[in-house]
């Protein structure tokens, strides 16, 4: 594992980003959900976008070593292992 010497405490994140219907769709894929995502479109849907900015490590030359749906399907395996 690489270290790096950081001062400051940093947003860690892709640079990529998903909707909430696409967060939901990826998790119901992973946990097998076969239904249906319904979303009140009477509400209001907050902020539009929200990233966080990895720049500052970007330049220290950190990319993200895990796919986001392969970092979910390994996120629940554990949790099924710890919690089944």
């Amino acid at each position: 594992a690489r270290r790096f010497a950081c001062q400051q405490l940093g947003a860690i994140g892709t640079g990529a980003s998903l909707s909430i219907a696409e967060l939901a769709a990826a998790i119901g894929q992973v946990v097998g959900y076969t239904g249906t995502f319904h979303f009140d479109v009477t509400k209001p849907d907050g902020m539009p976008v929200k990233e966080l900015d990895s720049t500052r490590l970007s330049q220290l030359g950190w990319r993200a070593g895990t796919p986001f749906l392969e970092a979910v399907h390994a996120t629940y395996a554990w949790f099924l292992q710890k919690y089944s």
